[in-house]
């Protein structure tokens, strides 16, 4: 759940903005089947893959240094289909939303370009 000062629309807004880097990068769009579903019962999830680099994008609500409750967005890496297949993610950036999408864009294609250049 997303605290009220983000609506849907600017989530959705990020996530397609997003997305096209992402594309343009050179992941592509792809469903992970899990070996054993989560808690949850989620069975699969939808990831971008750079040869065998997986990348996951998740929306959350999490409290800042100050204690001030933001909304971010993570990015998490799987080294393998693998590792992504059991959910074993190590955390990227997680950037603050109210940042403005031209800062995340940003800080997200340097976090791209430097995790192609250290895991592949």
């Amino acid at each position: 759940m997303f605290h009220k000062t983000d609506s849907n629309e600017n989530i959705d807004f990020v996530r397609s903005k997003v997305e096209k880097l992402l594309e343009q990068v050179g992941f592509i769009e792809t469903i992970v089947y899990f070996i054993c579903k989560l808690p949850d019962g989620t069975e699969n999830e939808k990831v971008y893959r750079y040869n065998e680099l997986h990348c996951k994008i998740t929306f959350l609500t999490r409290k800042n240094t100050l204690g001030i409750l933001k909304n971010w967005i993570l990015f998490e890496y799987a080294n393998n289909l693998h590792d992504a297949q059991w959910h074993m993610y190590d955390d990227g950036d997680m950037i603050p939303l109210d940042v403005g999408i031209d800062i995340i864009l940003l800080e997200l294609e340097n976090e791209l370009r430097k995790e192609i250049v250290d895991r592949t």
